[in-house]
């Protein structure tokens, strides 16, 4: 699953909320990489998976979802590895 922060500064509790719904969407097979929240609110993260399917969907479900209606989708970089996917995204919130 994906582990709860790791260099995340800000003290925002509305962002603790949204934090804890990117979470519930992901499944079993994710791993958190990386994961930075910056000054000028853009959050960078990569996640690793063995399932494209569950990546695509993950990645769908932040897009659409009204909970998070304050994330805007910048940029959504990939590439595989012999056995997993590595997602490289860069959401702004607004």
């Amino acid at each position: 699953r994906l582990v709860d922060y790791r260099r995340v500064t800000s003290g925002d509790t509305n962002f603790q909320e949204e934090w804890q719904l990117i979470r519930s969407a992901a499944t079993e097979d994710m791993v958190m990489e990386e994961f930075e929240l910056r000054a000028d609110n853009t959050l960078d993260f990569s996640i690793t998976t063995t399932s494209l399917t569950n990546a695509v969907n993950f990645l769908l479900t932040l897009k659409n979802s009204e909970a998070l209606s304050n994330f805007s989708v910048l940029e959504i970089n990939y590439h595989k590895t012999s056995d997993r996917y590595y997602f490289e995204t860069r959401v702004k919130l607004t």
